[in-house]
């Protein structure tokens, strides 16, 4: 290295990457700056990249912006997009649309983001297809509790209306008090939905209110070091 140089460079490799599989792994040098602050040229960084054994990021050259906007748009998922260099040294990054789409997909994998979903009846495996991989475990942990736990107020729900299902509205209001909270509130809509709290609009917000992640903090789930870095990014 040259001394008084400040170099600039990302480090490739599995561990480190967010949403992108890179074939090479190494160090990719991207910018260097002489002691006195002006920016080493791109002829002199790939020498010096070369001595250094890393490897220096790929120069494109297009005739406008709205020509490099137009490549961008067309760009497939596993590659994030372009650096665009002005004159004077300040640098504008470039995403692709795939790239964009995928990450704003990923960034939905959250408890509370997942729990919208479930909320609204999307389909939860056209959501998880639409994943990175290393995201797969994430999603079917916070599917999963989430499940359980609807699963479990229903099976409350149920079992409490089952055991008064002879009585009348009258004599069930007498027993109130041998349900708990989240029974008391339902049983009277699933005896006169037959036991469907699910398909009316109004009645789903309420059961799934419920358990609704609070803080977007779901028990029992630790997000992976795939998600946490992607939190850090978009911090």
């Amino acid at each position: 290295m040259e001394p008084g140089t400040t170099y600039l460079a990302e480090a490739v490799y599995p561990e480190n990457r967010i949403l992108i599989h890179y074939d090479e792994t190494g160090l990719m040098l991207l910018a260097a700056y002489e002691a006195d602050g002006i920016e080493m040229p791109f002829d002199r960084l790939a020498t010096v990249s070369e001595r250094l054994g890393w490897k220096t990021a790929k120069r494109h050259q297009y005739g406008s912006v709205k020509e490099l906007l137009a490549i961008a748009k067309k760009l497939p998922a596993s590659e994030e997009g372009f650096v665009l260099r002005f004159s004077d040294g300040q640098r504008l990054k470039i995403k692709g649309e795939e790239y964009i789409r995928i990450h704003r997909m990923v960034s939905r994998l959250t408890p509370l983001s997942m729990w919208e979903a479930m909320h609204a009846g999307e389909d939860l495996e056209t959501i998880r297809r639409q994943l990175p991989e290393e995201f797969w475990t994430d999603f079917e942990d916070i599917t999963s509790i989430l499940e359980r736990q609807l699963h479990e107020l229903m099976e409350n729900i149920k079992a409490g209306a089952e055991s008064v299902a002879g009585l009348t509205d009258k004599e069930v209001g007498m027993r109130l008090g041998e349900f708990s909270e989240e029974v008391k509130r339902f049983i009277f809509f699933y005896r006169k939905s037959n036991g469907d709290l699910l398909s009316d609009k109004r009645l789903r917000g309420s059961v799934f209110r419920t358990f609704r992640p609070d803080r977007n903090i779901l028990e029992g789930y630790i997000p992976s070091y795939s998600v946490n870095r992607l939190l850090d990014e978009n911090s």
